[in-house]
C-alpha cells in the first residue's frame, strides 16, 4: 500500500510540474495529502481488509470525508468565495481592457480578457454591460473577426446600449458587414484553408439505418477481456444558471474532471426541466443494461435518451484503488459544499435529503465518467510561422467512447468546427476487427513502460495491445532518413493549401493500405501521422493566421 501511495505522490508531482496549475489547487492536493495521512489511513485499509465494494467504499469514505472538510475549514482555507455581480468592478475591468486597447498599446487580447472580466462582473440588461460588449466589437473588428463583431454589436444593442451612441454602432456594424463580404469573396475564390471555409467529411459507406452518423459496415459486440462495449438563453437555461457562482473558484482550485463533471449535471438536471426529482424519478425506473447507444434510432432519439447513453458510460470505479475514490470524494464534496451555498440548488436540496444524495453522487459518478471518456478536442493553432494540432476543450460522445485502446489504434479521431468528432480508419482493418482508439497513448510517441503507468492510473487497466505485447519501439528522430522524410512532410502540410494537402493524403492512403505487415516500421507510423495530419488540416477549425497572432 505505502509503495503504491509513493507512486501516487509521484504521478501528482510529475502532473503539478507539468500543467498550468494555480497555488489554490496545489493547496487542494496539501490538505487532502494531510486528511489520508492523519485521518483517512484507517478507513481505508478497514475497506481493504473488509473487500468493500466501490459502492461500499464510497458510503464508508464520504461521510468521514465531508465531516473532515468541515472541521478543518477546507473552503475556508482554499479562499472560496462567491462572486457576485459588481458593477463598480465591471466599470474598472473595462477601464483597463480600455487601455490595453489604446493606439499606443494595441493589447488586443489582454482587452478581450479584461471585458469578458467586465462582462462576467456586471449586471444583465445594465449599461456597464452594454458598454463591454461593444468594446469587445471593437477589438473583434480590429482583429478581423467580422461575425464576431457583429453578434457583440447585437449584445451591445440587447443590453440597453446608451441611445446618444447608436450612431457609432451603426457605422460598425456596417464596416463589418462590409468587409465580411469581402472575406467571404475572397474564399470563394482561393485554395488555401480558411478558418471560415472547413469542408464536411463523408462516410465512405451508406450510414446505418438508426444511426446516419455511423457506417453501416460497423456492428456493437461485447468483449470480455476489454469489459465494454466495441445561443444564450439556452445556455442561461442548460448549464450557465449551476455554474455562474462556481467558475472561478473551479478553475483556480480544481483540474478541469470536476468541472466538466459540472457541465454534465447541469445539461442533466436541464434535460429534467430543472427538476431534481424528475430527474431522480427517471434515473430509479432507469435500467440500465438496456441502454445502448449503438442500437437505439437516433433518428427518433429525445434528449432524454442521449443522456442515458452518457450516463451509463463506463466508470471503472470497481477497479480503482480506495486512494483514488477518497480523492474523487474530497473533489465531489467540496463541489457538492459549493453547488448548495451558490445555486438555486440548495434549497431543493435543503428541503429534500434524497435529493442532496443524489446530487453528491452523480458529483463523484460523472467525475469517474469524464475521467474514462473524455475526448480532447484539438484545432490548428497558429504559432509563429507555423500551425499546430492544440487540445482547446474536452468532450463525451457516447458513441465513441465505446471504442476500446490500443496503443497502436487503427483510428483517429477529429475534431470538427461545429464540435462534432469524426473517426477516420487510419490502418486497413479486416473484416470482423475490432475498431481501437487511443486514450492518449500511442507507442509512436511512447514508450511502454510510460504508456502502462499512464493508462493503470488513468484508467486503471493494464494494456495488452499489439503494441504493448511486442513492444513496439517509438518513432527514432535521430535517424536522418526520418528526420527527412518529416521534414519533406511538414514543407508540404505547413501552407494549409487544401489541392497540396488532398494530394499528399491520396498518396499516404494508398501507400498505408498497401503496406500493413510492415506496420510498425518507422516509414510507416510517419506516414501514418502525416495522414493524420493531413486529415486535421482539412477538417480541424484553424485559428487565425500570423495577422491574428501579433495581436
Amino acid at each position: 500500500m505505502e509503495e503504491y501511495v509513493a507512486e501516487l505522490h509521484e504521478y501528482m508531482d510529475t502532473f503539478y510540474e507539468t500543467q498550468s496549475v494555480t497555488c489554490r489547487a496545489k493547496n487542494k492536493r496539501v490538505l487532502f495529502a494531510k486528511m489520508y495521512d492523519t485521518f483517512l489511513k484507517p478507513s481505508i485499509l478497514q475497506a481493504k481488509l473488509n473487500n468493500l465494494s466501490a459502492k461500499e467504499t464510497v458510503e464508508l469514505l464520504a461521510p468521514k470525508i465531508g465531516d473532515w472538510i468541515r472541521n478543518y475549514s477546507v473552503c475556508e482555507q482554499l479562499n472560496l468565495r462567491n462572486d457576485v455581480k459588481d458593477n463598480t468592478k465591471a466599470t474598472q475591468l473595462r477601464s483597463e481592457g480600455n487601455k490595453m486597447f489604446h493606439p499606443n498599446v494595441k493589447r488586443y487580447i489582454e482587452a478581450i480578457k479584461l471585458y469578458n472580466e467586465s462582462i462576467a462582473f456586471s449586471e444583465k440588461g445594465s449599461t456597464e454591460r452594454s458598454l463591454a460588449y461593444a468594446n469587445r466589437s471593437t477589438i473583434c473588428l480590429k482583429m478581423h473577426r467580422f461575425e464576431d463583431c457583429l453578434e457583440n454589436i447585437w449584445l451591445a444593442r440587447d443590453s440597453n446600449y446608451p441611445e446618444y451612441l447608436t450612431e457609432k454602432l451603426k457605422q460598425r456594424e456596417k464596416e463589418a458587414k462590409n468587409a465580411l463580404a469581402k472575406a467571404r469573396n475572397k474564399n470563394a475564390s482561393s485554395s488555401k484553408v480558411s478558418p471560415d471555409v472547413v469542408e464536411e467529411p463523408e462516410l465512405s459507406y451508406p450510414v446505418k439505418e438508426n444511426a446516419p452518423q455511423v457506417a453501416n459496415c460497423l456492428e456493437l459486440r461485447k468483449n470480455e477481456e476489454y469489459g465494454r462495449h466495441e445561443c444564450l438563453s439556452k445556455a442561461y437555461n442548460k448549464y450557465h444558471r449551476y455554474e455562474c457562482g462556481l467558475l472561478r473558484d473551479m478553475r483556480e482550485v480544481f483540474e478541469e474532471v470536476p468541472l466538466i463533471a459540472i457541465r454534465m449535471i447541469a445539461i442533466a438536471i436541464a434535460t429534467f426541466d430543472n427538476n431534481p426529482e424528475t430527474l431522480k424519478d427517471h434515473l430509479d425506473a432507469l435500467d440500465e443494461s438496456n441502454v445502448n447507444g449503438f442500437t437505439m434510432d437516433w433518428n427518433k432519439a429525445t434528449q432524454q435518451d442521449i443522456f442515458n447513453t452518457v450516463h451509463v458510460l463506463t466508470t471503472n470505479q470497481e477497479r480503482r484503488d480506495s486512494m483514488f475514490v477518497a480523492f474523487h470524494i474530497f473533489n465531489a464534496t467540496i463541489l457538492h459544499t459549493l453547488i448548495l451555498e451558490r445555486t438555486e440548488l440548495g434549497p431543493v436540496c435543503g428541503a429534500n435529503p434524497t435529493t442532496n444524495k443524489l446530487l453528491l453522487d452523480l458529483i463523484l459518478r460523472y467525475m469517474h465518467i469524464v475521467e474514462c471518456n473524455s475526448k480532447l478536442l484539438s484545432f490548428n493553432a497558429y504559432k509563429v510561422k507555423e500551425y499546430v494540432a492544440e487540445s482547446f476543450a474536452v468532450g463525451c460522445y457516447p458513441l465513441i467512447c465505446m471504442l476500446n485502446h490500443s496503443c497502436a489504434p487503427n483510428v483517429q479521431r477529429i475534431t470538427l468546427r461545429d464540435g462534432r468528432c469524426a473517426v477516420f480508419v487510419i490502418r486497413p482493418v479486416l473484416e470482423g476487427s475490432q475498431l481501437f482508439d487511443s486514450y492518449e497513448a500511442d507507442h509512436k510517441s511512447h514508450e511502454r513502460a510510460m504508456r502502462q503507468l499512464m493508462l493503470s492510473l488513468a484508467y486503471s487497466f493494464r494494456c495488452t495491445c499489439e503494441a504493448c505485447t511486442f513492444n513496439y519501439h517509438s518513432i527514432n528522430c535521430n535517424i536522418s532518413k526520418n528526420r527527412k522524410k518529416l521534414f519533406y512532410y511538414y514543407s508540404i502540410l505547413k501552407t494549409h493549401d487544401s489541392k497540396n494537402v488532398r494530394k499528399l493524403m491520396s498518396q499516404l492512403r494508398h501507400f498505408l493500405n498497401e503496406t500493413p505487415k510492415l506496420y510498425p516500421a518507422d516509414e510507416v507510423c510517419i506516414s501514418q501521422i502525416t495522414f493524420v495530419r493531413s486529415l486535421q488540416i482539412l477538417y480541424n477549425q484553424t485559428s487565425e493566421n500570423a495577422e491574428y497572432w501579433k495581436h
